[in-house]
C-alpha cells in the first residue's frame, strides 16, 4: 500500500530569478491555484493567462536551461524546521513551485522513488528527485545578514542542503502538459 505524503498547500512560480542581482528578492514570486507541468518547466494560471516560471526553457530572461531542474518541491514541515533555526519564515520563501502540507520531515532516501500527484483526471509522477542545494543569497536572507561572508554560512548551508531547503527534478518524462491544483493529494511512488 502506498504511503500518503500530504496535499498541495502552495503553488507558485518565479516571474524572474530571486537572486538576480546577488541579493535575494521575493517580489518575483506569484502564487496560483493551478500549475501546468510541462517537459520544459512550470507555468502558473494567473488572471486568465499563464505565467512562465524563471526555470522554464522558454522564459524570456533565461540564459541557460537546466532540464534536470525544471520543478522544485518543498514541505511545510521543512518550513517549521527552518523557522525553528532562523525565525519565522513565510511559506514558499525558498521559491519552490510546489509546497506539500505534511507534518513529517522527508529525506531524499524516503522520496527518491518519486512522488505521485492524484489529479482531477488521473495522476502524475515526479521521480528522480534530488536535493535543491541552497544558494548563498538565500541563506543570507534567512539569517538576516545580506552582507554575511559565504565562509561564515557553512553550517547554515549544510543545514539547508540536507533537503530542508527542498528538492528538484526533471519533467522530461511527461507525455503532455499536466495540470495540478491546490489540495491535490500526494503519495510516495
Amino acid at each position: 500500500m502506498r504511503e500518503r505524503v500530504g496535499s498541495i498547500a502552495l503553488l507558485q512560480v518565479q516571474r524572474r530569478r530571486l537572486k538576480g542581482s546577488g541579493v535575494y528578492d521575493l517580489s518575483p514570486l506569484v502564487t496560483s491555484e493551478r500549475l501546468l507541468l510541462t517537459r520544459e518547466g512550470v507555468l502558473a494560471a494567473i488572471d486568465g493567462g499563464w505565467v512562465i516560471d524563471a526555470h522554464h526553457a522558454s522564459h524570456p530572461q533565461r540564459t541557460r536551461w537546466a532540464p534536470r531542474s525544471t520543478v522544485s518541491i518543498g514541505f511545510t514541515s521543512h518550513y517549521h524546521k527552518m523557522s525553528a533555526r532562523f525565525g519565522d519564515q513565510p511559506l514558499g520563501v525558498a521559491g519552490e513551485n510546489i509546497v506539500i502540507e505534511t507534518e513529517r520531515i522527508w529525506t531524499l532516501d524516503e522520496i527518491t522513488a518519486g512522488l505521485v500527484f492524484e489529479i482531477a483526471d488521473g495522476r502524475v509522477e515526479l521521480n528522480g528527485l534530488r536535493i535543491a542545494q541552497p544558494c548563498v543569497p538565500f541563506t543570507r536572507f534567512l539569517v538576516g545578514r545580506p552582507d554575511a561572508p559565504a565562509g561564515g554560512l557553512q553550517e547554515d548551508l549544510a543545514f539547508l542542503g540536507s533537503g530542508t531547503r527542498g528538492f528538484i527534478t526533471a519533467m522530461e518524462h511527461l507525455e503532455s502538459p499536466t495540470e495540478i491544483r491546490l489540495g491535490d493529494e500526494v503519495w510516495l511512488a
